[in-house]
């Protein structure tokens, strides 16, 4: 008998490789919202440590009020960033959870496909196992 060869193999080997990019993609994007986001972090951490250390003179006053207005507008525009990066993780996401569905899709067309495959050798054996007991009966 030959073996299971699944007819479609190459088209689920090209939707497993397309689900994989699919999913480095969507990592991808996941990890550099996740960077911006420390980013804030790590902003708010300075804005701390420049409130904690400043100074009673009127320089040292403006000069930190200069700094905390130029770290307030780059919070503002890395949350924006981060808005664009969360969309994009969004999409990617929602294309790796598309590419993830095709390729079981065509897994269980595959498991349906090897069942049947079983159960025409089984039939197969069993007819030549029937046809063998009739003939050495007959012998």
């Amino acid at each position: 008998m030959k073996k299971f060869e699944f007819r479609l193999q190459k088209v689920l080997d090209f939707r497993a490789a397309m689900e994989e990019m699919a999913k480095d993609a969507y990592l991808d994007a996941r990890n550099k919202r996740i960077e911006a986001e420390a980013l804030i972090t790590a902003i708010e951490d300075r804005r701390r440590e420049i409130l904690e250390g400043t100074g009673n003179s009127l320089a040292e006053r403006q000069s930190t009020d200069d700094l905390m207005i130029r770290l307030d507008d780059e919070k503002r525009s890395q949350m924006t960033i981060i808005s664009v990066l969360r969309s994009e993780e969004d999409s990617f996401n929602s294309e790796w959870i598309k590419a993830k569905q095709d390729r079981e899709a065509l897994e269980k067309l595959r498991e349906k496909a090897q069942v049947d495959y079983d159960l025409e050798i089984s039939r197969s054996e069993q007819k030549e196992l029937d046809e063998w007991s009739v003939t050495r009966r007959l012998a």
